[in-house]
């Protein structure tokens, strides 16, 4: 059960990556090396090590709990975006529609959460655990927007 959550969180990252390099990047001018050689911003960087800690030291509980809240954190993100990129002018349309197809937490990220959540209670992970990651991700994820929204 737990595989199964995570493959689904990780196929859907890696969706919307590749749609991002193949989709949204060339309509902004952008290539997969320009990406690659942009300089790492610092809040980035932070919240990529958060991620990567979690994954290594949390519990299946604590682990899924974040992936669903920073999915809801992101969705909910996407969807104010989207509406004020709609409205502004020299959007290029292709922005429009990746942030639109982030917008909504996939059921199978919300409700798999919780099965995974009972999968790590019954195998006793301390109940303490399963939030400490999810307290953390909005704070985490606001510096990561405040970053890339102002380049720094």
């Amino acid at each position: 059960m737990p595989g199964q959550f995570f493959s689904f969180v990780a196929r859907r990252v890696a969706a919307a990556r590749r749609r991002m390099t193949t989709q949204l990047a060339p309509a902004l001018g952008l290539t997969s090396d320009d990406m690659r050689r942009a300089p790492l911003l610092e809040p980035v960087r932070r919240f990529t090590e958060f991620v990567s800690w979690t994954a290594l030291h949390a519990g299946p509980g604590e682990a899924a709990l974040l992936a669903r809240t920073d999915f809801d954190l992101w969705s909910h993100s996407c969807a104010v975006l989207v509406d004020l990129l709609s409205e502004a002018e020299n959007t290029p349309e292709e922005a429009v529609e990746y942030i639109g197809s982030q917008q909504e937490n996939p059921a199978e990220i919300a409700d798999g959460a919780l099965e995974v959540i009972e999968y790590g209670r019954a195998a006793h992970e301390p109940v303490e655990w399963v939030p400490r990651s999810a307290l953390r991700a909005e704070p985490v994820r606001r510096a990561w927007w405040r970053a890339v929204a102002t380049d720094g």
